[in-house]
């Protein structure tokens, strides 16, 4: 019995050196520096998670953020959206615009272009109407214009009407072939009215077309003369004409006839000019090259005086404006 007892004593104590219990679990009794440690890091696995809580806090404001970002971007796109919509304005406007042009446009096509009034189709123009013409009737035996040659008077024995003014508004003016029931017509300081742009004088007269444009004639930049015609003077009223074909019957451009036709360039002489008088073309800065007849027999004195640009032919030689001289005054059937 006391050997039994010594024994337990002695197992108590080998299980109470080895640290062991008797139900098989961990000892209470761990050295104290073994403890803190693992308290320590246990601390520091809490800390850890909460440092990943943490960041996973942040995490979700990363997220936050992010949705917001995507709030900004749907807003881009709203904004995207708007800018679309002010683009499918403009186009409505673009398209606004492309009506109006189309329409201008096919406004413009309907009207009818312009006849160059150099070379305007008579043919389709009417006469003008003589209620809008003033004129004075000058009897038979009784026709006296100043500085008309007495020949040319002469063919006016039977009388004449004297255009004084025309009062419509016409742009091509065509002059009736009788006036008041007289054919013999004559043109005497007309104010033509700022709208004409050319004039026609009627078929058939063969007296002076007489200070046809010393009225009012802005715009005129085309007159017609009938062949017949074998006297002008005084056209130096037209000062926007810039050509003009003479007549082929003419046989006297009278004097001061184009003076100071500062837009004058082109003339065109019929086979029958016998007689250029004074000043007739003078001042006519703009007129280049002419060709005169070989009918023609006198050029009166300043005949082309101030044509700073003229090269005028004549039987086979060449002048301008320093040498024209030599032409003025003489008999130049001789030549």
């Amino acid at each position: 019995m006391r050997t039994k007892i010594i024994i337990a004593v002695v197992l108590s104590a080998v299980l109470s050196l080895t640290g062991c219990s008797g139900n098989g679990s961990e000892s209470s009794n761990v050295p104290a520096s073994v403890a803190n440690s693992a308290t320590s890091t246990s601390s520091k696995t809490d800390s850890t998670s909460s440092k990943t809580n943490s960041t996973s806090s942040k995490t979700d404001g990363t997220s936050s953020k992010t949705d917001g970002t995507s709030s900004k971007t749907d807003d881009t796109s709203s904004k995207t959206d708007g800018t679309s919509s002010k683009t499918d304005d403009t186009s409505s406007k673009t398209d606004d615009t492309s009506s109006t042009s189309s329409s201008s446009t096919s406004a413009a096509e309907s009207k009818p272009a312009e006849t160059n009034p150099v070379q305007v189709d008579w043919s389709a123009v009417p006469e003008i109407d003589e209620k809008d013409i003033q004129y004075t009737i000058h009897k038979a035996g009784k026709v006296n214009f100043d500085n008309v040659p007495k020949e040319e008077r002469e063919k006016l024995k039977d009388g004449c009407v004297a255009i004084k003014k025309y009062t419509g508004d016409a742009e091509y003016i065509k002059i009736p072939q009788t006036i008041a029931g007289m054919s013999n017509i004559a043109v005497v300081g007309v104010d033509w009215g700022k709208n004409a742009k050319a004039i026609k004088f009627p078929d058939g007269i063969s007296f002076s077309v007489y200070n046809a444009g010393t009225g009012t004639a802005p715009n005129v930049t085309s007159i017609s003369l009938p062949d017949t015609v074998e006297y002008i003077q005084g056209f130096s009223g037209l000062k926007a004409i810039e050509e003009i074909t003479l007549p082929k019957d003419l046989k006297t451009v009278g004097k001061t006839t184009f003076f100071r036709l500062e837009n004058l360039k082109k003339v065109t002489f019929g086979e029958k000019v016998e007689v250029i008088n004074v000043s007739a073309f003078s001042g006519c800065s703009g007129l280049e090259k002419i060709t005169l007849p070989d009918s023609v027999s006198s050029i009166g004195s300043a005949a082309f005086n101030g044509c700073t640009n003229v090269e005028i032919s004549f039987k086979g030689k060449t002048y301008d404006e320093k040498n024209v001289e030599e032409l003025y005054g003489k008999d130049l059937s001789t030549m």
